[in-house]
């Protein structure tokens, strides 16, 4: 019966496995033109459809296949459109990167959001003048140094996530005549949802590792003799 229950379970992640891996081919076919070339694409509809996991194996696939260039994948990535697969590594935090991945998906605009995000993360870092969606005029003519992808991985979230959600509540107490109310609100409950969803993936990959320490810990009885 055990023999069985396995077997059975074993067919069933097989097919799961099998589903998700034609998902991913057929979205990678669809990102190729006939020519071979990757299409040129802002419409991320198809990369909503999948799972974080499932759009890591597309991006593994498109690096396999000699699409991504190793040195450049987030900027190649994103100014084709394809934000959502641009954030698998923008961070070397991958709770984060999900958290951001799966977020992006709810939006309208995925990209729009990306930038938002990178302008705030820019802003906190010193090297913008306002935090999102005040641009200074310097900054639009291109006279501001912009993150690198190093800069990016290598962010400290929690302090980003806690000073941006102070930045928004500080801007609506004193709420600037050029920014609306309800729109300040609205990001500031975005960085809030991003934070609680961020912390609960942490949390929850801290009570494995503490429940694998436990049973991994030896019986300290097991080395009495009799």
């Amino acid at each position: 019966m055990e023999i069985q229950t396995t077997q059975v379970s074993q067919n069933y992640q097989n097919n799961v496995t099998s589903e998700s891996t034609t998902k991913v081919d057929k979205v990678f076919e669809n990102m190729i033109n006939e020519d071979g070339s990757l299409k040129i694409s802002l419409n991320e509809t198809e990369l909503k459809k999948l799972s974080y996991e499932e759009a890591k194996e597309l991006r593994e696939k498109l690096e396999e296949n000699g699409y991504l260039k190793k040195d450049n994948n987030e900027n190649q990535l994103y100014s084709v459109g394809n934000t959502l697969l641009s954030v698998i590594n923008f961070t070397n935090d991958d709770d984060f990167n999900k958290t951001l991945f799966e977020t992006m998906k709810t939006k309208e605009n995925p990209g729009l959001y990306l930038d938002e995000v990178k302008h705030n993360i820019e802003y906190e870092g010193g090297n913008r003048q306002f935090p999102w969606p005040t641009i200074s005029l310097d900054e639009a003519q291109g006279n501001y140094t912009p993150f690198s992808n190093e800069q990016y991985k290598n962010l400290d979230i929690q302090q980003f996530l806690t000073n941006i959600i102070e930045t928004y509540q500080e801007l609506l107490l004193k709420l600037p005549s050029y920014l609306d109310r309800e729109e300040t609100q609205e990001t500031l409950d975005n960085y809030k949802e991003l934070q609680k969803n961020y912390q609960e993936k942490q949390d929850e990959k801290k009570a494995i590792l503490e429940n694998l320490t436990k049973n991994n810990k030896q019986n300290p009885l097991i080395n009495i003799t009799e």
